[in-house]
């Protein structure tokens, strides 16, 4: 077990390239050692299939999590709570993939085996009420999950409390999907994301990825709303946390500097934005499988720097690279 313990923690302390190794030698060792069908080798599988999803190799996490899945369903029963995280991991994984129908009917699977294990009147109010809004949100339905958010914070606010991480999640959760999904509601957005920054900073301290997340999404809200230097000023606050504590090549490092590139673009200073997206590319690059959304992103926005200085040449294949993710990522959408 302790290539599966030190697997864990480098993923926690997000160094994927040693936990990736760590989880693969254990997941190895514990299927030549114990057998294939043995519950610890699922458990280095399982290990192995959630930092696969995060990073982004969807496909390599399905398989991971469908064989974990047998070899629990084999050793525990259908109905077990080790059966209801893979589960919840596989529709994870699904969705990633453009298969949206199959992921809602491995979720709710998932949701019949916890409410048999922990009937509902036992689990915290506010952690029913924020599953459901997720599902909602995955599903498309951004009115009924906003106002399952909403029921979630005032939830957690009576059982802990107003300055709960809890409630800071849920906070957060609830601004991002004003933000991102139901029409742009960016002045809505602004103070949900400002309390949930305000309890992280008591809860977890001002100088703590958590916080410095927070303060990157706040970037990116003020560059919709075109408040420009605040949105540079955020992003820079937010980089210098994670860069201290995450490491200069973290994939959180490089979203924020994404979001530092754009804003500096439109700020015209094209050569501090062009040395932000290509550092964000960079890292992505080296961290995301090729197909990988994020890519996408990156290309883009760093052609458009290139574009707006006239330099087509540098910018043509940068788009000719996100053209092709692209038009990957919709065929397997529509499977």
């Amino acid at each position: 077990m302790c290539l599966l313990n030190l697997g864990i923690i480098a993923d926690e302390e997000r160094k994927w390239d040693e936990a990736d190794g760590y989880l693969t030698q254990s997941a190895a060792a514990s299927e030549k050692y114990l057998g294939r069908d043995n519950p610890d080798t699922a458990v280095a599988l399982f290990r192995l299939a959630e930092l696969r999803l995060e990073q982004g190799r969807y496909a390599e996490a399905e398989a991971g999590y469908r064989t974990t899945l047998s070899i629990q369903e084999n050793a525990f029963g259908s109905e077990s709570a080790d059966v209801a995280e893979t589960l919840k991991g596989l529709a994870a994984a699904c969705r990633k993939q453009g298969r949206p129908s199959e992921a809602d009917r491995l979720s709710a699977r998932a949701r019949v085996i916890f409410a048999k294990a922990a009937p509902s009147d036992t689990l915290p109010e506010g952690t029913i009420l924020f599953e459901r809004a997720q599902d909602l949100e995955a599903k498309g339905r951004y009115r009924e999950a906003a106002a399952l958010y909403q029921q979630t914070i005032s939830a957690y606010e009576r059982q802990f409390g107003h300055n709960h991480s809890f409630v800071a999640s849920s906070l957060e959760r609830l601004a991002l999907l004003y933000r991102d999904q139901q029409g742009f509601l960016l002045s809505a957005a602004e103070p949900l994301f400002q309390s949930a920054l305000s309890i992280k900073q008591q809860a977890f301290g001002a100088d703590t990825p958590e916080s410095a997340m927070t303060l990157s999404n706040l970037s990116l809200l003020y560059f919709y709303e075109g408040r420009l230097p605040e949105a540079k000023t955020f992003a820079e606050r937010a980089l210098v946390i994670q860069e201290k504590a995450l490491g200069r090549d973290d994939l959180d490092v490089a979203l924020t500097l994404n979001r530092l590139g754009i804003a500096q673009r439109n700020l015209n200073d094209p050569s501090a934005a062009e040395s932000a997206l290509k550092r964000a590319l960079a890292i992505r690059e080296k961290h995301l499988p090729p197909d990988h959304p994020f890519l996408m992103i990156s290309l883009e926005n760093l052609a458009s720097v290139y574009i707006k200085q006239g330099r087509i040449a540098d910018a043509r294949p940068l788009l000719a690279r996100s053209a092709l993710i692209r038009a990957k990522n919709n065929a397997a959408k529509s499977l």
